[in-house]
């Protein structure tokens, strides 16, 4: 042990010898004295201090040493840990000022006689009661009073006074005092020897105030920024463990991000990869043409999509909404930005492990929320419409036929007698098969996931590494994905002016999926798929021949036509892997006071293939070979132009390849003893993005010699003539694709400012210029700037607003930029492009113009202002943000007709503009906190309304062309119009009113000026309500999100004409409501649904059915509250964490989607069903069930 000693007038070595020993024989070898550091000198001494200062203990004894005869002796470093002891000039008491030195730590001094004071830490007999005193503040030294702070697992409490003090009474050393505070993360120290411990709160990561936030470019204080940011709630995010999609997590949590939920909001991948995103829009939609979801980055480095992010392993999520906190990130942040910043590890933290894992159930399609009729409803209508007359048997043979119709068919045709057709049907009437679509084609989906995490550090060096393995069964047999991933986030400080960062992640994904057919409850109800015996049963009606022609084509063909659906899935398979690779890195490196260099570096690449074999046993193959084979009679001997054995063998590869290069100049200074503050970038940016794709294709494929046969594809394109369907039948597919490749380059220049003064009024400003290849090549497209500037006024801080104690805080902001969003590839060239065009059946080989050149192409660009208030009140229980935007798109891209001679009809340019304002709202309330017991609650809201000013002008001169778009100039965008639907006449057929108040059912006057406007289909209000009770282990967790103010068509009868038949897309059921049809003259009067006519000719000549299925009567509000998620945990007690040597163990039970509200009375979820057209979207599930347990070490 090393001996540290203040005495420094020892003049040699034999002197200090002399006093050792003194000191020493006295304090063993006689009575010592033992004093509480204040009662250690005379009362007259004192002690004078110079200047204000903040002084070690180490430095204070020396100070009181060159004052007084007194000499410290104690074991050197045992102040360390302990802070600096905060002096004010003048003259200060010498006990007092020892006292306040030691107060931090639990100490005995002892005093020799010859003034030596001898200090060490006083040993606590564990069970012998000690009094815990100390002082709780928050990050800036401020008091905080209320606090609560108890000894955790047991009923102990009190509260900090005013000024942030409290005291605590222990019995064991063991002990672990927890300090809970409103809007501050609770924290947990153990008692061990200390008899003071002062506490300096953390602010809760979502809490409003101080949160520091991520933009990718810079870190910022939510308390000093101007522009508009949102940081997600990472408890509630975490919690939704069942869901991997990071975009779908954020539902409800942010306002004005609105997450389209369900299968609706399903997109496919960015990056070429298997995996789906969730789309999403920030503060409404902003284009037409392009795409409106927001970008991602991670780490400060775009991406194409998360994917490749473990969900476990982000620490918190940031979006940027308005123009001050986007357009640092160029031409194409006008959708907004979701910023990702991963774990990392912590210095000087020993290692920590921790374990995460879940069972997540779904089970299988929801299919009775479909209202399509059942086996008795379907036959009985399927009697009713038969009418053999306009649709005679011998007109049949190359359609459909469905068993129904062959037994109606034959009963007409005397085949069979009634009293036989009605046994039959009666039999297919009582036959249901809902049992063998939900039991053979569908199974339990279900997913497991397992993610292990080891973080720590040194002084020098911190990680944070994860492995992550998903297991994920969907509702189809014979399918399975699986997804592993590795992160490894690493931080080096070489000294304190050098510091470097690195991170890898590596993803690998696999899935494969049998040949099921895509079927749900639209299928023929009556129709089995196994016999009583468990054989597959044949359905060759499927075929779209009549029994005769199908018979005749296999006999000449000597081709198999049966099929067998349950048969088919053996037949072939598709495989897909992706392999995902992020290495991200950087360094910051201090230059001079203030001025430091930052560079970030990021490479993604991820690689995905795919290969399929489809048999030559599968029904397509065998259609593929009857379609060039000629035979002319049965007697003749076929000849075949496609491979009859073997299989087809499809590959394809896809690559994205990311690369981004950022340097940064970066100077922070403050000014006026730190009152001010001034920040200062400018920087360089390079990226680029790189799709690759390529396929092939072999016919004839034999999977176990790996051979394949010679096929002369130039005769198959030409086609071949005579062949058994057809009289001509050809095969154009290429054996190859041409190698797809789709390059995004982007050099940029930017740079941000910002200066706060006083600690009350802040001004930034950003600026940004990208030169790309996605703009035109004239001057006025490559150099157009994005920018911002913003202000921020901390009202709270002034001193008109002390005296108001229910303030806690408070401040305004402004801003005003411009963002963009860039066009997509090939939307600009700098000079015509040509295409060939491929089509066999042209006389000679052409040339057409696919892109017309257009070099001042330029992005669209997005005006935002955007005003902010940011609150804190009544002692930190309420906390909040209120904003009003107003953004105003211009050059929106869009296609204008051009005059024919140039070679097309339709040219890209900037030519329209649109407007979204709005309101947000994040209010965070804590609405009870008592000893055990803590009630919080988070509300969201969001009002969007957008208007089309200007667009190309509409090709679109019917009222059906106007309904089949999604904008409208002078509306809202995605509106849905309606026709004034006023009954039905006395032959059942619909009628409308136009606008100039004619009453009509004439099938093809109505014109856009006749359409009525209903509303968007986009929610005008939508947001989320988090209700988190907490009870000592147990918590409580409820979230609600609702979407409100838009509108959807009803699914309703749109069989009128026609005949009651099957399909190759195994549909063929209707709607209930067709029951309920106008049959006779004077049901319009009770209802309001067409009649049927069995004439399509006459059905389409006489009337227009769409008159009442998109009329106004068919369009409902779309609104509705759901409980997304109610979550139950429980974390165990400490008492048991120590018996089972843990540091953290937790359970979880969610379940999901509950409906709370809905608007419409037609029992439609709206989630669930598609706005426009107004057909319901069966759910692929009903109410998930998750458990989860967390564990830490």
């Amino acid at each position: 042990m090393k001996i540290k000693y203040t005495n420094n007038d020892f003049l040699n070595r034999k002197s200090f010898m002399l006093f050792i020993m003194k000191t020493f024989i006295f304090l063993f070898c006689t009575t010592v004295f033992s004093f509480s550091p204040g009662k250690v000198f005379s009362q007259n001494a004192k002690i004078t201090i110079s200047a204000d200062q903040a002084i070690t203990v180490d430095e204070v004894f020396e100070l009181i040493r060159k004052q007084t005869k007194y000499t410290f002796i104690y074991e050197d470093g045992i102040f360390n840990n302990l802070p600096k002891v905060n002096l004010t000039k003048g003259v200060i008491d010498a006990n007092s000022l020892l006292e306040k030195s030691l107060s931090y730590g639990n100490f005995e001094v002892v005093v020799s006689a010859n003034n030596a004071i001898l200090i060490k830490e006083k040993a606590v007999k564990d069970g012998e009661p000690v009094l815990i005193k100390g002082v709780v503040t928050d990050n800036s030294g401020k008091p905080l009073p209320a606090v609560n702070v108890f000894i955790k697992g047991a009923n102990t409490g009190v509260y900090t006074d005013f000024d942030g003090s409290y005291a605590i009474r222990v019995n064991s050393q063991k002990a672990i005092l927890v300090f809970s505070y409103i809007g501050y993360k609770t924290k947990e120290i153990v008692v061990e020897n200390h008899t003071r411990i002062d506490i300096i709160m953390d602010v809760d990561s979502y809490n409003l105030h101080e949160i520091v936030l991520s933009t990718g470019y810079q870190t910022i204080n939510k308390e000093r920024a101007t522009g508009s940011y949102s940081a997600a709630n990472m408890q509630v995010f975490d919690s939704r463990r069942g869901n991997q999609n990071v975009v779908s997590r954020l539902e409800g949590m942010v306002a004005g991000l609105t997450v389209v939920p369900g299968q609706k909001g399903t997109t496919g991948s960015r990056n070429g990869s298997q995996t789906t995103n969730q789309a999403s829009v920030i503060r409404g939609m902003s284009s037409i043409q392009l795409a409106t979801d927001p970008i991602y980055a991670v780490d400060g480095v775009l991406v194409t999509d998360f994917s490749i992010i473990n969900p476990n392993d982000i620490e918190d999520i940031t979006v940027l909404k308005d123009a001050a906190a986007a357009a640092i990130w160029g031409a194409k942040a006008s959708n907004g930005v979701i910023v990702i910043t991963t774990k990392r590890g912590k210095k000087n933290e020993k290692t920590s492990i921790n374990y995460t894992s879940y069972f997540n159930f779904e089970g299988k399609p929801d299919f009775g929320y479909g209202k399509l009729m059942n086996s008795s409803q379907y036959i009985q209508a399927a009697r009713e419409t038969f009418n053999p007359t306009v649709y005679p048997w011998g007109s049949l043979s190359r359609q459909f036929v469905a068993p129904h119709e062959a037994i109606l068919y034959d009963q007409y045709r005397g085949v069979i007698s009634q009293t036989e057709a009605d046994q039959k049907l009666n039999a297919l009437a009582a036959t249901d098969n809902r049992n063998q679509v939900e039991n053979l084609w569908y199974r339990d989906a279900f997913s497991m996931g397992h993610s292990l995490s080891l973080s720590g550090g040194t002084s020098a060096y911190s990680y944070y590494t994860s492995v992550n393995y998903i297991d994920t069964q969907n509702n189809r047999p014979d399918s399975e994905n699986k997804t592993y991933r590795i992160s490894f986030n690493q931080d080096y400080e070489f000294n304190k002016n050098f510091k470097v960062y690195l991170n890898f992640s590596l993803n690998n994904s696999s899935s494969s999926d049998g040949r099921q057919i895509s079927i749900l409850n639209s299928f023929l109800p009556y129709q089995l798929f196994k016999d009583e015996q468990g054989n597959s049963i044949n359905m060759p009606y499927m075929l779209g021949w009549s029994e005769a022609t199908r018979l005749d084509f296999q006999a000449r063909s000597r081709v198999n036509l049966d099929y067998r659906p349950l048969d088919e899935v053996n037949y072939g398979y598709t495989k897909n892997k992706t392999l995902g690779f992020d290495l991200t890195g950087g360094f910051n490196l201090k230059l001079y006071k203030g001025l430091s260099f930052k560079g970030t570096y990021g490479y993604i690449k991820t690689d995905g293939n795919s290969k399929s074999y489809d048999d030559a046993k599968s029904l397509a193959l065998r259609l593929q070979v009857l379609g060039l084979t000629v035979a002319p009679t049965t007697s003749s001997t076929p000849v075949y132009y496609l491979p009859t054995t073997g299989g087809t063998y499809v590959t394809g590869n896809n690559e994205q390849l990311n690369w981004t290069v950022r340097n940064q100049l970066i100077y922070n200074r403050n000014f006026r003893n730190e009152k001010d503050q001034l920040d200062l970038q400018f920087g360089q940016e390079a990226n680029e993005q790189v799709a690759t794709g390529n396929s092939m294709r072999i016919l004839g494929y034999n999977q176990a010699l790996g051979t394949y046969p010679t096929i002369n594809y130039t005769t198959l394109a030409n086609g071949v003539f005579g062949t058994v369907p057809s009289f001509r039948g050809s095969y154009t597919t290429l054996p190859y694709s041409s190698i797809l490749e789709k390059p995004t380059r982007v050099s940029s220049y930017f740079a941000l400012g910002s200066y706060m003064f006083n600690h009350k009024y802040g001004i930034d400003a950003s600026w940004r210029v990208d030169h790309s290849n996605l703009f035109g090549s004239d001057n006025s497209a490559q150099n157009k700037p994005v920018w911002s500037i913003g202000g921020k006024w901390s009202i709270g801080r002034e001193n008109f607003m002390k005296d108001i104690e229910w303030i806690n805080s408070l401040g305004l902001r402004g801003t005003y930029g411009i963002t963009g969003n860039s066009p997509y590839v090939g939307a600009s060239s700098n000079s015509d492009i040509l295409s060939a065009a491929t089509s066999a059946d042209l006389a000679g080989p052409s040339l057409g113009i696919s892109a017309l050149a257009n070099t001042k192409l330029a992005w669209e660009s997005t005006k935002t202002i955007n005003l902010g208030l940011d609150f804190l009140l009544i002692r930190r229980t309420i906390s909040g943000s209120i904003d009003v935007y107003d953004k105003h798109t211009t050059d929106m891209l869009g296609r204008a007709p051009l005059n024919p001679f140039t070679g097309t009809s339709s040219g890209l340019g900037n030519i329209g503009s649109l407007t979204n304002r709005g309101i947000e709202l994040t209010l965070r309330t804590v609405n009870l906190q008592v000893k055990d017991f803590n009630w919080a609650t988070s509300f969201v809201f969001s009002y969007n309304k957008n208007k089309l000013e200007s667009y190309s002008a509409s090709l679109a001169t019917t009222a059906q062309e106007v309904m089949a778009l999604n904008y409208r100039t002078g509306y809202s965008m995605q509106p849905i119009f309606a026709y004034d639907f006023v009954g039905l006449d006395n032959m059942g057929d619909p009628l409308i009113k136009l606008a100039n108040g004619t009453i009509t059912k004439d099938p093809n006057i109505a014109k856009p000026e006749d359409l009525k406007y209903m509303g968007t289909s986009q929610p005008v209000f939508n947001g989320g309500l988090t209700n988190t009770f907490t009870y000592k282990g147990f918590s409580l967790t409820a979230n609600m999100v609702y979407s409100m103010g838009n509108v959807m068509r009803n699914d309703v009868n749109t069989f009128y004409t026609g005949r009651m038949t099957a399909s190759a897309a195994f549909d063929g059921n209707i709607n209930q409501a067709f029951a309920n049809r106008w049959q006779n003259p004077g049901d319009e009067a009770t209802t309001n649904i067409p009649s049927y006519v069995p004439q399509a000719f006459t059905n389409l000549d006489r009337r227009n059915t769409d008159y009442y299925i998109k009329g106004d009567l068919n369009v409902s509000d779309a609104s509705y509250v759901k409980l997304r998620d109610i979550t139950m945990r429980y974390s165990f007690s400490e008492k048991v964490l120590q018996s089972l040597h843990l540091a953290a163990f937790s359970l979880n039970l969610q379940m999901s989607n509950f409906m709370v509200w809905k608007a419409n009375n037609a029992d439609i979820d709206p989630e669930y069903n598609n706005f426009n057209q107004g057909v319901r979207i069966i759910p692929q599930t009903k109410h998930p069930v998750n458990l989860s347990l967390n564990l830490s070490l």
